[in-house]
């Protein structure tokens, strides 16, 4: 059930990437009604997570919220060439916890997001990546870095089920390591 997404003034306002169950973005959208939301997750198939999603969505009174398009893709590369195609910049990017799994079967290929972040991002917009992985998260460090981003290591609340089941900082709970990242 995947739905193009072309907003009318070229803006997505918050686009989050791996929205698994979507309950964060589906919140965030509900107490921000007039900015559009869109949650990609992987095309929608038949893996067990992809339907607790579609579930979730389906059955929730109101859900998805006003301001909140859910869609899918086959890959975070195919969504963006269709952001591109259609000039579509976006304020707030969110990636929630890939793992090398996500690089290795392409479903997340960070390099079109990396060399087009000029023509995705809004200028004072930023991209937050949070992942359980210490390695990834120095990989995509130096990634942003090639690309021209401002790259800051942070701690971030754990504000999804996913982030809060592998949050596994030694020093805070309920934490997981995150870049954000923001044009120089």
């Amino acid at each position: 059930m995947p739905r193009r997404v072309v907003p009318k003034r070229g803006v997505i306002d918050v686009l989050e990437f791996g929205s698994g169950n979507g309950y964060w973005i589906a919140n965030r959208a509900q107490k921000n009604p007039r900015k559009l939301h869109v949650a990609v997750e992987h095309a929608w198939s038949q893996t067990p997570r992809e339907q607790t999603a579609q579930k979730y969505y389906q059955e929730h009174a109101g859900f998805p919220p006003r301001g909140l398009v859910v869609t899918s893709s086959t890959t975070m590369e195919h969504f963006i060439e269709n952001m591109l195609r259609n000039n579509i910049s976006a304020g707030d990017i969110y990636v929630r916890m890939p793992d090398w799994t996500h690089i290795k079967t392409r479903t997340m290929n960070f390099k079109p997001l990396f060399r087009n972040v000029r023509k995705l991002l809004l200028r004072k917009g930023k991209i937050t990546l949070t992942t359980e992985n210490e390695k990834l998260l120095a990989y995509f460090k130096g990634k942003a870095w090639k690309a021209g981003l401002k790259v800051k290591t942070v701690l971030v609340p754990a504000e999804t089920f996913h982030e809060e089941k592998y949050s596994n900082h030694p020093e805070a709970r309920h934490m997981v390591y995150g870049l954000e990242m923001r044009m120089r």
